[in-house]
């Protein structure tokens, strides 16, 4: 009986403990691309999104990319390139008729 009982407080500790961060609110951040804009090519099953970044909690990241956000790097600047035949995000989005007002990121998401 003492085992059982032990067993249980220390299961008990150990999900307090893996709780904790959230409970005070200390969850670590990830930068976002948080999309404005998208067009689905439907020849493929990529869409291709522009948006801006933001940080998040990590906790909200798999909602985020539910609707077509996606973690940031530094290859999802509007700047980068070439992405495609020498092209960089802001003219991939502009040749594909995105709204680019506010915008300083890019990127290719599965389909959503």
């Amino acid at each position: 009986m003492k085992m059982k009982k032990l067993a249980g407080i220390l299961a008990g500790g150990a999900l307090l403990l893996s709780a904790l961060p959230v409970l005070a609110g200390k969850a670590s951040k990830v930068e976002i691309c948080h999309t404005t804009d998208s067009l689905d090519v439907l020849q493929n099953e990529f869409t291709t999104v522009v948006g801006h970044r933001i940080n998040i909690s990590e906790n909200a990241l798999a909602a985020h990319q539910a609707h077509g956000d996606l973690v940031f790097t530094d290859d999802n600047d509007i700047e980068y390139g070439p992405v495609i035949f020498g092209l960089t995000w802001r003219q991939v989005a502009n040749n594909l008729g995105l709204n680019l007002e506010g915008v300083n990121c890019a990127g290719f998401v599965l389909d959503f």
